[in-house]
This record gives structure tokens, C-alpha cells and sequence, in this order.
């Protein structure tokens, strides 16, 4: 037969030859021209320990008692003085071309832990997008399963949910800086038992932090590195629900990360805040103002001791809703650092200050006024004594609004019957300084040795008998019954 002829056979049947490579056992059933085995079988233990020579390159080897289930058929793909034997349908790292496996190639739920070798999925074997819920089954992807700084914004589709990760699965060695966003996390999807204590603010893209993204409770202060929490990184929809009790503590915020802005209304309330927590340096100037503190929610407990000092305050920001009862104390207020700009009009009220913790130290310089007082609220247990003042001239007088206001005068000295007139509405006004219907009372002793008579001066309307005899006493309260003018009216003599 010539070597140009053709043959056709419908079905050849071969016996093979048995043939030893070194000391494993082959039954060869085709060879090429030069010799080298193209295709035979064997029942060696392992094929691909196999290095002999006599193999053609891409022979293909079949293991007879390969168990059900497995794979048996195995190539050279070394050469022929030297066999390097592959089984067909492994795939190795080296055969996936990079951004090769997208989630279209992959079956749903279809990644199991039990699948994936330590640190085998790097950033660069994966398609922009290729990681989405539905390709990953729940709790398999592991700490270990991930090289270092594998996982990048680009690689994750907006759709992973805590399901998809195991407990402690997410670690900062695993997270290139600035890679997790909000669009890549779904509503709720970070809750305690997911985050490690390892998630710092580089990890952390700006404003990536907001309300839908965090499960109730579920950020710790255990699962905060030290000074993670910075101002860039909160969106300004934080609430008290996403925080677990007593989880903001000192050490977990960046001196003045903490702005109004990253607050939502009402978010500070007091289980929130561990005892002595806040402190004025992780506050930003003017960040405490009053729409974002609940109602009673900062008690003495919360603030360390002098916490809060004027720079901190925002003007007109601390309102007496916005205070727990007694719970401004000595101890807490720096001295000087209350001024009138940081208090809100009628924002002082008697049940806000707990007794004998208002200190001269306490207070700046003239920043009681009166619009910051509300009526009726200074009692006689927090008013000043009263000054006696003597006076001993042979002669009628009048007397000032300076003396008036300071309650009491001693008349003395007299040798005959003579007048005591007020001083006028408009100049006891500018010193009193009072809203209508707001009063003041002064005492009046008349130790002359004479009658003495009050009478009033302009625009001031006395109202009863002002005759008062040697050694008798006068109570006389003047209100505030409008624009400069007033009634002194006696209470008794």
C-alpha cells in the first residue's frame, strides 16, 4: 500500500502493546513515526508524576481505573525527551487570562468558600463589576479567600449584602484605601458581626458613611480603629439608631471630626454617649447646635469635666429643652466659657441648674442680662443681700434709682418735718431694665427723730400714704407699668 493511499475502515479494534516508561506500566495503542507514544492507557497512581521520555508532545494518556466521577484523561505537554503530564479540565491561575471571568460565566450562588485558595482572587483576575450578590453564596467569602488590597471600588457592583460575607470577613488588609462607597453597599448591609476591628478611614471613600447602608446598632466602638470616625467620612445622615448603646467614646474620634453637618436632627441622645465621652477636643467650633440635640438628652454625665467652653457653642444653640434637669454643674463648665452669645433668650430657667452650681468662675464678664433670664425664675435663694444705705442731711432729698435698686435706706439727722422723693420713671427704668409688670421692692426707715414724707418723682405714681413717722418703717414695691413710668405702691408702714 502506498504511502499517498487512503484507507477506510468503519471500526478498527487495537490490543495494544504493554510498554514500561522507567518503571510505569503503559499499554500503547498508537505511536507517530518517529516512535514516540501518541495514545495508550495505564492505572499508575499518578500520571502527572510521570517525566519519561518516548511521550509526543500532546499524547494523551488514559487512567483505566480513574473512579467514578473524576477526571482520567491526561496531555504532555512537556516534550518528548521529557513528559510533563496535565490533566485535561484543570484549570490553573496561569490559564485565566485577567478580567476573563465575568459574572456572566458564572452560574448563581456558584462561588463556595471550598473553591477559592488563599489569597487566590486578586483585583487584576476580575472584570469591573464581576462580584455581585447573586454569583457569591452566603458567608463564602473569607478573610483568607482575598490577597491584600484585592478588593477595589471598580470590582464591586452596588448589590453586596451582609449575607454574602462571613463573620469578621471584612479587614483592613483587604480593602484598598477609599474603595468602599455607599453605591457598593446595599440597604443595611454592614451590621457588627461583618466588620473586624480594622476598618479605618482610609478604607473609607468621602461621605461613604450614610443611614440606609448601616443595619440599627450594628457600629461598636469594638469594630472602630482609633480615630477612624473623621469628618470626610460621615454624610450627614447618621442617626442614633445606627449606633449601639454607649458607643461613641473618646478614643474613636478625631479631634474635631464631629461638625453639625454630619449629624441628622435630634441624633444625639443620651444612651448614645458613654459617660465622660465627649470631650471639647472632638468637637469642631460651633458644631453643638440646638436642632441636633434631643430634648434632656446631654445630662453632667455625658460631658467630661470642663468639656464645654465658649468656642464649642454655637450662638443662641443651648436652649433649656436641650438640658436635662440639674444638669448643668460646676465641674463641667469652664470657667468663663458661658458668655450671653451662647445662650438662647430665656434659656436659663430655675430647673436647669442644679443648687449653688452657678459660680462667679463659671460666668464671663456681664453675661447675665436680662433677656437671657426667663421671669420669674430668679428667686430670693439665688438674689444678692440687700445694701443699707444711711443717709443723715438736714433737708429734704431725693433718691437715686442706684439707691432704690439696692433696697434699703436709713433716714437720719432731721430737725423738722422734710420731703424723700424718688428719682424720676425714666431714670429707675434704664437701671432696672425690666419687661412691663416686673417689680422691685425697697425699704425705707426713718430713724430722723421727724416725720419724713415720700412723695414721687416724674412719672413715678405713688399709691397710699407716703407719711412716715419717727421710728416707723416703710415697705414700698415698684412695678414696671410701662415705657419710663412706674407705681410705688406701699405695702405697709
Amino acid at each position: 500500500m502506498g504511502a499517498r493511499e487512503r484507507l477506510s475502515v468503519g471500526e478498527a479494534k487495537f490490543k495494544g502493546t504493554r510498554t514500561y516508561v522507567g518503571s510505569n506500566l503503559y499499554v500503547v495503542y498508537m505511536r507517530d513515526a518517529a516512535g514516540n507514544i501518541m495514545y495508550a492507557t495505564t492505572a499508575i497512581a499518578d500520571p502527572t508524576a510521570e517525566t519519561g521520555a518516548g511521550f509526543a508532545k500532546g499524547a494523551l494518556i488514559v487512567k483505566t481505573d480513574a473512579v467514578t466521577g473524576t477526571k482520567g484523561t491526561y496531555e504532555n505537554q512537556g516534550v518528548t525527551t521529557a513528559a510533563v503530564m496535565n490533566k485535561i479540565g484543570d484549570v490553573t491561575s496561569a490559564e485565566i487570562g485577567a478580567a476573563a471571568v465575568t459574572s456572566a460565566s458564572l452560574s448563581a450562588n456558584s462561588i463556595i468558600a471550598a473553591k477559592v485558595k488563599a489569597a487566590a482572587v486578586t483585583s487584576a483576575g476580575l472584570s469591573a463589576n464581576s462580584v455581585i450578590a447573586t454569583k457569591v453564596k452566603a458567608s463564602a467569602v473569607t478573610s483568607a479567600g482575598l490577597s491584600a488590597l484585592s478588593v477595589t471600588a471598580g470590582k464591586i457592583k452596588g448589590a453586596f449584602t451582609s449575607a454574602n460575607l462571613s463573620a469578621n470577613s471584612v479587614i483592613a488588609g483587604k480593602i484598598k484605601a477609599n474603595a468602599v462607597t455607599s453605591a457598593t453597599l446595599s440597604a443595611n448591609s454592614v451590621t457588627a458581626g461583618k466588620i473586624k476591628d480594622a476598618v479605618t478611614s482610609a478604607n473609607l471613600s468621602a461621605n461613604s458613611v450614610i443611614a440606609s447602608k448601616i443595619k440599627a446598632s450594628a457600629v461598636t466602638s469594638a469594630g472602630l480603629s482609633a480615630l477612624s470616625v473623621t469628618a470626610g467620612k460621615i454624610k450627614s445622615a447618621l442617626t442614633s439608631a445606627n449606633l449601639s448603646a454607649s458607643s461613641v467614646i473618646s478614643s474613636k474620634i478625631k479631634a474635631s471630626a464631629v461638625t453639625s453637618a454630619g449629624l441628622s436632627a435630634n441624633s444625639i441622645i443620651a444612651a448614645k454617649v458613654k459617660a465622660s465621652a465627649v470631650t471639647s477636643a472632638g468637637l469642631s467650633a460651633n458644631s453643638i447646635i440646638a436642632g441636633k440635640v434631643k430634648a434632656a438628652a446631654v445630662t453632667s454625665a455625658g460631658l467630661s469635666a470642663n468639656s464645654v467652653i465658649a468656642s464649642k457653642i454655637k450662638a443662641a444653640a443651648v436652649t433649656s429643652a436641650g438640658l436635662s434637669a440639674n444638669s448643668v454643674v460646676a465641674s463641667t463648665i469652664k470657667a468663663v466659657a458661658v458668655t450671653s452669645a451662647g445662650l438662647s433668650a430665656n434659656s436659663v430657667v430655675s430647673g436647669k441648674i442644679k443648687a449653688a452650681n452657678l459660680t462667679s468662675a463659671g460666668l464671663s464678664a456681664s453675661s447675665v442680662v436680662t433677656a437671657k433670664i426667663k421671669d420669674g425664675n430668679v428667686t430670693s435663694a439665688k438674689r444678692a443681700v440687700l445694701t443699707k444705705t444711711t443717709e443723715a442731711t438736714d433737708a429734704s432729698i431725693t433718691v437715686s434709682a442706684a439707691t432704690l435698686l439696692e433696697g434699703y435706706l436709713v433716714k437720719t439727722g432731721l430737725t423738722g418735718p422734710q420731703n424723700v422723693t424718688t428719682d424720676t420713671g425714666a431714670n429707675i427704668q434704664a437701671a432696672f431694665n425690666a419687661t412691663v409688670g416686673a417689680y422691685f421692692d425697697w425699704v425705707f426707715a426713718n430713724n430722723s427723730g421727724q416725720t419724713a414724707t415720700l412723695i414721687g418723682g416724674v412719672n413715678v405714681t405713688l399709691l397710699g400714704n407716703g407719711a412716715i413717722p419717727n421710728t416707723d418703717n416703710m415697705l414700698v414695691r415698684f412695678i414696671n407699668t410701662g415705657a419710663d413710668t412706674l407705681d410705688a405702691v406701699i405695702m405697709s408702714n
